[in-house]
């Protein structure tokens, strides 16, 4: 999904996506913009180019639009001043824990393939 977030930003949305995927679309985007002239008028073109700041918002950790937009806005800040024209992607750390090992720790909220149905799930025990 792209959309306008504001002034001269725009933001892209790419839902599940793995870390080396975002950076290419993100790269692509820049150099795409960088390679199209835009024609001001019959004599006149002018070249421009993209900064890009992104940011991840982890399906497995709890967040919020404006934690991981600011993320994306620092780092777009980064990316002007190291010059303009580039990408700047937060890392993305590797998991360290498995699928089977946050399975072990969600139980049935978790499945390798996402987070599970929770509408079967008694979040009123009364033992407590």
């Amino acid at each position: 999904t792209l959309a306008r977030y504001g002034g001269e930003e725009f933001a892209v949305v790419l839902p599940a996506c793995q870390a080396a995927f975002g950076k290419a679309v993100a790269e692509r985007i820049r150099r795409s913009v960088a390679a199209t002239p835009v024609r001001i008028d019959t004599h006149t073109e002018l070249n421009i180019t993209i900064s890009v700041g992104g940011a991840y918002a982890l399906q497995w950790i709890r967040s919020t639009t404006p934690l991981w937009t600011d993320r994306a806005d620092h780092l777009l800040y980064r990316a002007k001043a190291e010059g303009r024209n580039r990408v700047c992607i937060e890392e993305q750390p590797d998991s360290t824990v498995t699928a089977e090992e946050k399975g072990m720790l969600f139980g049935p909220l978790y499945t390798p393939s996402g987070w599970g149905d929770l509408s079967s799930m008694n979040f009123n025990d009364s033992a407590h």
